[in-house]
């Protein structure tokens, strides 16, 4: 950001306000798109508009901005190391503990889900560890249901309408870099594919059977209470670097409180825990995730 809009005062005023209302810390990534924003814009123009953004308590036009400056980047999968700890310790282990207590409902939260792919991932993951167990029945590829004692519910919450509404609608573009460039092969049955149209990309829905499982809401992480109670496992991760280090233990907080006893939290591998003394830590092949106690 240059010189003179990082000494502005309104300026100072809107990463207040950003912070207050996201948690956004300024951060490189941040001020390139702020000066995207400024550009052309006066001080007196600016001030205007930061006065207005204040006033307004329907917040909406904030909240447009947000949408604006929020990282929508992710992919199927993302951090395997992570993925591999939940696939083959902490979902087994679940599972096995929900017959032995008779509780056959699993709860899952993936915050911050941005557009998706993270908590389609939980979902396909879970459900292969019912199957895996002998619960779960697959009729064919893809088509896997569950008996009607049991529930899998899957949440994601992103504070962005856009990604939120591409979360929901499931299609997700296959070229190399998009949400498809780590994705194991063995997941791919969950998937139907979308011929491509002239001159459009081609994409692949998130097939029917997985749909059930899933429900995308809006949710502000720093917001007081969780949307979300007794969950058996959350996870956050890629978006607490995004947030001011003074808002970590709050969101953590909102974190904890989604959780039932007993239930675990993992965090993006560079994340620190700030509420040790509400966790135990377990180590699984160099990564950690954390048990509420």
């Amino acid at each position: 950001m240059s010189a003179s809009l990082t000494s502005s005062a309104s300026v100072v005023r809107l990463l207040s306000l950003l912070r207050e209302f996201a948690g956004f810390r300024p951060t490189p990534q941040l001020e390139r798109k702020l000066e995207k924003v400024f550009q052309g814009m006066g001080e007196a123009a600016l001030a205007r508009w930061v006065e207005s953004l204040q006033a307004d308590a329907s917040r909406r036009e904030l909240m447009a901005l947000v949408e604006d400056l929020t990282n929508h980047e992710t992919y199927f999968f993302r951090d395997p190391p992570q993925l591999e700890v939940l696939s083959r310790h902490v979902l087994p282990a679940l599972v096995r503990e929900k017959q032995k207590r008779g509780d056959k409902t699993l709860r899952l939260w993936s915050a911050a889900c941005s557009t998706g792919e993270e908590a389609w991932t939980l979902a396909m993951m879970a459900l292969t560890a019912l199957l895996d167990a002998g619960i779960a029945r697959e009729r064919r590829p893809g088509d896997i249901w569950l008996p009607p004692d049991w529930r899998l519910e899957v949440m994601g919450t992103d504070i962005s309408r856009q990604a939120i509404r591409v979360a929901r609608d499931a299609a997700y573009r296959t070229e190399s870099l998009a949400s498809f460039r780590q994705f194991p092969e063995r997941y791919r049955r969950f998937f139907d594919d979308v011929p491509a149209a002239a001159g459009q990309p081609a994409y692949r829905h998130v097939g029917p059977a997985l749909r059930p499982y899933l429900r995308f809401d809006l949710f502000n992480l720093i917001s007081p209470a969780p949307p979300c109670r007794d969950q058996d496992l959350v996870i956050c991760r890629n978006v607490l670097i995004y947030l001011d280090i003074g808002m970590h233990a709050q969101v953590q907080r909102g974190l904890r409180d989604a959780l039932r006893p007993g239930g675990f939290l993992m965090l993006g591998v560079v994340d620190r825990l700030h509420l040790c003394e509400d966790f135990h830590d377990r180590w699984f092949e160099r990564c950690v995730i954390h048990e509420r106690k």
